[in-house]
């Protein structure tokens, strides 16, 4: 191997590693806002979770939303004449998500997702259905 070769490939390395932390970044100061928007929204509750669904969930996983946990946020995002039936099934802790984070930050939250906070640092959790079931106590 010669020295080009090595110096070429660390730069590369660099390279994507930046754009990695530059978007890793990004992505939590738009969840960051999301929860100041959340608490914002709901001022003497905390928010200890949000869960953000579209109308193509599951209807097993839809029953167990009920159950979740008074801390759990959900953030609807569709139409609005299915977020006023869903708001009165789920309750007050249903959001509009277009309401809660506008347009265009919705793009970088596609997708099904729910996103826990602890302390300063959020996860998120791509495969809701298994955690909805465990949150809501019914999980085995």
């Amino acid at each position: 191997m010669s020295i080009l070769w090595i110096v070429g490939l660390t730069v590369v390395f660099g390279f994507n590693l930046a754009v990695y932390l530059r978007l890793n970044a990004k992505k939590t100061k738009i969840i960051g806002s999301l929860f100041n928007a959340v608490e914002q929204m709901r001022p003497n509750q905390a928010t200890e979770a949000v869960l953000l669904v579209d109308p193509h969930l599951a209807a097993d996983t839809e029953s167990h939303i009920a159950q979740l946990p008074p801390g759990w946020v959900i953030l609807f995002n569709g139409p609005e004449w299915l977020y006023a039936i869903k708001r009165r099934k789920w309750g007050q802790r249903c959001l509009l998500a277009q309401q809660v984070l506008g347009e265009r930050k919705l793009n970088l939250l596609k997708g099904q997702m729910a996103i826990m906070k602890r302390d300063e640092r959020y996860t998120q959790f791509y495969e809701i259905a298994p955690l909805i079931k465990f949150k809501s106590g019914q999980g085995a």
